[in-house]
């Protein structure tokens, strides 16, 4: 983001420092206090207080490591990581991703689709992440069990279903599919080696996934669901 608000925004000097040495890497890059208010003040970006502690906090943890050691407890650093992460996640998905699309050639944008991938498949096992993501999303889901899935990237009990044939999104990890019928093949394939799809006798969306599908509301009992409007079918399909 600080690129949009021009290269010498990253420098801890940014009027000693050069086009040539900002991409030869040769400059000092901004503390994370300075880059913070930049993003603030010269990108537009709106961070809150909380965020912004947390994200100076990770910093000095990370300061301390690095320069005389740390013997603080790792659920400590896990504790102050996992606020940062939080903050990262929205940031990566309201921030870079829209930002990415008007992007020329895709490379930039195919980076940080791979780079959310990787966050998305590890984050399950930062468990205070996991503690402070799902006491977020609690009040939320726990009426709409019946209707809830697992996401096959971060496997967390999240997507609900149900809101027709169109988009369908994680809200752990944000991951998204452009449709039902994508997100209901892409979540037999994830726990199977094959899936079969059909019709939905209620809604007549094809994305009924067939005698495999999980619901939240009982997660080890394998059946028909319909990931367009959330039916359960019983009948043979």
């Amino acid at each position: 983001m600080l690129t949009g608000a021009g290269w010498p925004a990253y420098s801890s000097r940014r009027c000693r420092t050069s086009r040539k040495s900002f991409e030869a890497g040769d400059f000092i890059s901004c503390t994370t206090e300075a880059a913070l208010d930049r993003l603030r003040n010269i990108a537009g970006i709106s961070i809150d207080d909380k965020s912004a502690g947390a994200l100076k906090k990770l910093a000095e943890t990370r300061n301390a490591l690095q320069h005389y050691g740390l013997t603080w407890p790792a659920r400590t650093v896990e504790a102050r990581a996992a606020d940062v992460l939080d903050f990262l996640m929205s940031f990566v998905h309201a921030e870079l991703v829209p930002a990415s699309t008007v992007l020329p050639g895709g490379a930039e944008r195919d980076e940080i689709q791979d780079g959310l991938a990787y966050v998305r498949s590890r984050i399950s096992t930062i468990q205070s992440f996991l503690k402070r993501r799902h006491n977020q999303l609690r009040p939320d889901l726990e009426n709409l069990l019946d209707l809830t899935v697992q996401c096959p990237l971060c496997i967390q009990w999240t997507v609900v279903i149900g809101s027709g044939g169109g988009p369908l999104s994680c809200r752990f990890c944000h991951h998204s599919w452009p449709s039902a019928e994508i997100a209901a093949v892409d979540s037999g394939l994830t726990w199977n080696e094959y899936c079969n799809l059909a019709d939905c006798p209620v809604c007549g969306e094809s994305a009924v996934l067939v005698d495999i599908a999980t619901i939240a509301s009982a997660p080890t009992h394998s059946q028909s669901v319909c990931f367009a409007c959330g039916s359960v079918i019983l009948d043979r399909l």
